[in-house]
């Protein structure tokens, strides 16, 4: 995430959270982020990320040539180019793929693919990686373990259900999602949420594009 305060830019780095949270940036003018998928940090940096879950840093803590962007930033004038310098510089620092790496996206693959309910134990049997490792692995480079990750990606399958069918029965949605039942999907709604299934329709969390009918989520 960067922000714009006059002709200063801060860059910070934020690895995720494990429930709806709000971060404060204090004043600033103009605030833009690039979204990576889960576990893509470990691409940039081999150090564990758990630490730092729900704790934004400065960028320049852990990327080496993190002031270099940033003045970059400062000098341009459209949000076009803040993105392509941004971009450039992502491609420049990434790392070599390496074996935890390509584990790691073949996991979070399978999970995706399941929506969310895919097994652990189908995981280590696939790779022949034992589920401690591949437990200790998303914790270390996503910040939470398999089941959370599951457990999200199941929440957000709900969330574009509902987005595309406001009127659907939560019931069946819960279902549709994997769910045992509509306390299940409840359950997982207060924990990463903070309300209920109705809430969350009633509130819209989704955001909707304009012109292409896109939907964003704020999470």
């Amino acid at each position: 995430m960067f922000t714009k305060c006059g002709d200063v830019f801060h860059g910070y780095i934020s690895t995720g959270v494990r429930t709806k949270k709000d971060f404060y940036f204090g004043e600033i003018e103009y605030l833009f982020g690039i979204r990576f998928m889960p576990g893509a940090t470990c691409l940039f940096f081999r150090d564990p990320i758990r630490e730092i879950v729900e704790r934004p840093v400065y960028m320049e803590d852990l990327f080496a040539e993190g002031d270099s962007l940033l003045s970059h930033l400062a000098v341009t004038s459209s949000f076009k180019e803040r993105v392509a310098a941004a971009t450039r510089f992502l491609r420049a620092a990434r790392l070599p793929e390496d074996g935890q790496s390509k584990l790691l996206a073949y996991c979070t693959k399978r999970l995706y693919q399941t929506r969310g309910n895919g097994k652990l134990s189908a995981l280590a049997e696939d790779t022949g990686y034992t589920d401690r490792y591949i437990r200790n692995l998303f914790t270390d480079y996503i910040g939470i373990s398999p089941k959370a990750f599951c457990q999200m990606l199941r929440l957000q399958y709900v969330l574009l259900l509902l987005a595309a069918h406001p009127h659907m029965n939560l019931e069946a949605a819960a279902a549709f999602a994997g769910y045992d039942d509509l306390s299940h999907m409840n359950r997982d709604c207060r924990r990463y949420m903070g309300c209920s299934s109705r809430q969350i329709r009633a509130q819209d969390f989704c955001q909707r594009g304009p012109k292409d009918g896109s939907i964003m989520f704020p999470c």
